[in-house]
């Protein structure tokens, strides 16, 4: 019995550093940028030694990826849950399009993906890691937008296989912009970009329903998300 509490208290001490080693890298990533964010910076931050972060993790991609992987989890998990009780197109469009302009764990995430890509850009050995995410990322899309086109009986304007990578850089372009000049670019809007992909007519004057919230209340929040203290939502990865 004391052998089981003292396993259970040694797990618990583990899953404790990794979360605060992850929060801790989350606030530096965002803020300061990976490059110059340092190993022993995240301990320091999280009052953990620098060797904890390579114990746990190997190496600063290692939390980066670990991170940018949690994210991907809980997005997928949370637009996933939405897609199943939106009946038509337009709707899950805006599913997708607001859940990641609005990430459901905040601004942070958006600002380590372009971290990754902009390491990998500056370092090309590293390039293989990125394109295996995006690979992962876009065979689930594939999946998922394969069976819309069947259920809807869509002909996209490019093929099944070309449809993510599509869809991602109509996405992540707008969210670009709409970090910048909030509200850039309308709900509606964006969902009709999607849809346009799709080769999906909406209609006159048809919009998607808003799911989050007015614009302006989440613009409101922007910037507060995970940053807004030491402890961040944790990451299970």
């Amino acid at each position: 019995m004391r052998g089981t509490r003292l396993a259970r208290t040694q797990a618990q001490r583990k899953t404790e550093t990794r979360q605060r080693l992850l929060g801790a890298a989350a606030l530096l990533f965002a803020r300061e940028g990976y490059d110059a964010t340092s190993v022993d910076a995240i301990g320091d931050l999280a009052e953990r030694t620098s060797g904890s972060v390579y114990a746990h993790f190997g190496n600063k991609e290692g939390v980066l990826l670990a991170l940018l992987e949690g994210f991907q989890d809980h997005l997928a998990a949370v637009v996933e849950a939405e897609f199943a009780t939106r009946p038509d197109l337009p709707t899950r469009l805006h599913a997708l399009w607001s859940n990641i302009v609005d990430h459901p764990d905040g601004d942070d995430w958006f600002l380590l993906e372009v971290e990754l890509w902009l390491h990998a850009a500056r370092h090309p050995d590293r390039a293989p890691t990125l394109r295996a995410r995006y690979e992962a990322i876009h065979a689930l899309m594939r999946d998922e937008f394969a069976r819309w086109v069947d259920e809807f009986g869509l002909q996209p304007l490019v093929s099944i296989d070309a449809l993510p990578q599509a869809v991602m850089a109509t996405v992540m372009g707008l969210a670009m912009q709409d970090r910048i000049v909030p509200d850039a670019t309308s709900d509606e809007h964006a969902v009709a970009m999607l849809a346009a992909l799709f080769n999906a007519h909406l209609g006159d004057g048809a919009s998607a329903p808003s799911i989050m919230g007015p614009r302006s209340a989440r613009d409101r929040e922007r910037g507060l998300g995970r940053s807004a203290a030491m402890g961040p939502r944790a990451v299970d990865s």
